[in-house]
């Protein structure tokens, strides 16, 4: 399934293929599960972008200044499902079924062909999971921030519901990182890579506790995808599989939705010290002492999460979701509930 670099990748790929080619028609094909893509001109621009897992495809009216307001823009959200990917094309390639065979684009299921008639961008999927749907206002609310793009917000979503311990982090952490309410754009591989460099030797632990544990798990969502990127291993398969360091080398499990889950129960060098220093009683009851001073707790967020105000509010989490205070609580409220009733 396209993960957050494919579909960077393929945004990217449509805006250098389209930029300034004028389209004038848009098909379908007769194995296309989703309604028709509905322009209200013969002649239209086309540009892309990407957020997380989604791929906003923007169409303009080819007379249309470059300054036009967006409110004269159509915009269609593309979901890639597991094999979605797109191409451009000579137009000769897709004359008849023989020649789509032969050219492996048999799938091609969503056809926008230039006014010229000599090139065709297509978006092909061989198993027909991927959807396109109209997106007037912009990108799905059922999405969480791209973390690479919007790293704050993603980082600020996630621990609003750490916070709230919503029932979504009781789940394995292995199954939290594939929720694209909080971790857009991260699949299978990414969720591998992702965990193993945090040191997480078993991905089936509740992600309320492996994120308290583990904070460094949020900026390495945006480190290991940009690594992807910024290295272009997607064009490259045989660098591609030298990087990776767990997915399809590792264990491997079921995660209840019958997805594998990759991991390793031995961590990275550079983990195993911050693994054994959380586990090690002595050093848990020292660790909260040097927080108290200013320069000791800059020390300690350099080396847990690179990003001070991360590493403040999983300690403010840490205390706010202890019994003690959570006892406290409930009566405070009880007590003003009583007082507000007599």
């Amino acid at each position: 399934m396209p993960e957050l670099p494919e579909l960077r990748g393929y945004a990217s790929f449509i805006n250098e293929n389209c930029a300034g080619v004028v389209f004038a028609r848009v098909s379908l094909s007769s194995a296309a599960r989703h309604p028709p893509i509905e322009l209200p001109w013969h002649r239209f621009l086309i540009s892309a972008e990407s957020r997380g897992k989604e791929l906003m495809l923007r169409f303009r009216e080819s007379s249309s200044s470059s300054t036009a307001s967006d409110d004269r823009l159509v915009q269609y959200s593309f979901l890639m499902g597991m094999s979605g990917r797109w191409d451009f094309v000579p137009s000769s390639l897709l004359v008849d079924e023989e020649t789509k065979l032969a050219n492996k684009l048999k799938h091609a299921h969503v056809l926008f062909e230039s006014a010229d008639q000599l090139y065709t961008l297509c978006f092909v999927d061989t198993r027909r999971f991927g959807r396109w749907t109209p997106s007037p206002e912009g990108w799905s609310a059922e999405r969480g921030p791209d973390p690479t793009t919007e790293y704050d917000a993603f980082e600020a979503n996630v621990l609003s519901g750490l916070e709230s311990c919503s029932r979504s982090f009781q789940r394995p952490v292995c199954e939290l990182l594939l929720d694209q309410r909080y971790f857009n754009g991260v699949g299978n591989y990414l969720r591998a890579e992702i965990l193993y460099r945090a040191g997480v030797t078993d991905p089936f632990r509740s992600a309320h506790q492996v994120l308290l544990e583990c904070p460094q798990i949020l900026p390495l969502c945006r480190d290991v995808c940009n690594e992807v990127i910024e290295r272009n291993l997607l064009n490259d398969h045989e660098a591609f599989t030298d990087w990776l360091q767990c997915y399809g080398k590792a264990l491997k499990r079921k995660d209840s939705s019958g997805r594998t889950v990759w991991y390793s129960n031995q961590s990275s060098k550079s983990v195993v010290v911050k693994t054994e220093q959380s586990t090690n009683p002595e050093r848990k009851k020292s660790t909260p002492k040097k927080r108290k001073g200013a320069s000791s707790s800059s020390t300690s967020s350099a080396s847990v999460m690179p990003r001070d105000y991360g590493t403040r509010r999983i300690a403010h989490i840490k205390r706010e979701t202890e019994p003690e205070v959570i006892a406290k609580k409930r009566v405070r409220r009880t007590r003003s509930l009583y007082n507000a009733v007599g």
